[in-house]
């Protein structure tokens, strides 16, 4: 193979390398900025069993997006055993969880100030 060949072929390689990097840092943006909405819509605010409900909102939320994550992961051809496994229990967590009672007991074991 000659030098020209391999260099193309190294930076074909570095080229995928970097567009993976690129697909990360935009899921990782993806997910500052989800974060960054709910700490703005919990500060905002004033009332604590509203803002406890809108932190597990937006639990439920995040879990919810990850499940459908993995649902594409499975699709495309990753595990699927293990993968379905993990969809299964995200599901059930979010499923399970009343936001509404879970803010009402965590107000309620919550003194104030």
């Amino acid at each position: 193979m000659r030098l020209e060949h391999k260099v193309d072929a190294i930076l074909a390689g570095l080229n995928l390398v970097f567009k993976q990097e690129m697909k990360d840092m935009a899921t990782l943006a993806d997910i500052q900025a989800q974060a960054d909405a709910t700490l703005t819509a919990v500060t905002a605010n004033t009332n604590a069993l509203s803002a406890i409900k809108t932190l597990l909102d937006a639990q439920n939320a995040q879990i919810a997006t990850l499940t459908a994550e993995l649902n594409t992961a499975i699709a495309n051809g990753a595990d699927p055993a293990v993968l379905q496994a993990i969809s299964d229990k995200l599901t059930a967590v979010t499923q399970a969880t009343d936001t509404q009672a879970a803010a009402e007991a965590a107000l309620a074991n919550t003194p104030t100030a």
